[in-house]
């Protein structure tokens, strides 16, 4: 005969890492979002999710393919040719036939997608230190050090799969 195992298992060691980083990511995108919705450039261009991150990527690595940037940012490619599309329009991003290959797009940021980044910095800035006022640099930097390692790990777990 097999044996059932009960219809739940917990294991409540893990519980509160698990919600605490949710409940923190949480803040963290719903402050994000409401220093968003003052700005009326953001409004105006009709930005999404992807479109920040889109310009984060291509101002801290500069041109890119779009297979690097969708990689990058871990968005499906379809979604990132519907946030470059938002992006272009609003003359935020240039997208050009790459000189080396000409089978893909270099995507760069145009002197107003460097202003955009600029400020989405000073955004992003102003909310980390909103949401984690209660911690000092020191405990800023390990609870970054340790994220920063799970995601580590957690990549090369995912690749170790295939």
């Amino acid at each position: 005969m097999v044996q059932m195992l009960p219809r739940t298992v917990r294991d409540d060691r893990q519980a509160p890492v698990l919600h605490a980083f949710v409940r923190l990511a949480r803040v963290l995108r719903h402050s994000m979002s409401e220093s968003l919705r003052k700005e009326a450039w953001v409004l105006a261009a009709g930005f999404r999710p992807p479109c920040l991150a889109v310009l984060e990527c291509i101002s801290r690595r500069g041109p890119l393919s779009q297979r690097e940037i969708a990689e990058d940012v871990g968005v499906y490619p379809s979604d990132l040719v519907a946030a470059l599309d938002i992006l272009e329009e609003g003359r935020f991003v240039r997208r050009r036939r790459d000189p080396d290959d000409r089978r893909r797009n270099a995507v760069s940021l145009t002197g107003k997608g460097v202003v955009a980044a600029r400020r989405l910095d000073a955004l992003r800035a102003e909310v980390t230190e909103h949401v984690l006022q209660g911690l000092d640099a020191g405990e800023r930097a390990e609870l970054a050090r340790l994220a920063e390692k799970a995601l580590v790990a957690h990549r090369i777990a995912s690749t170790d799969v295939h």
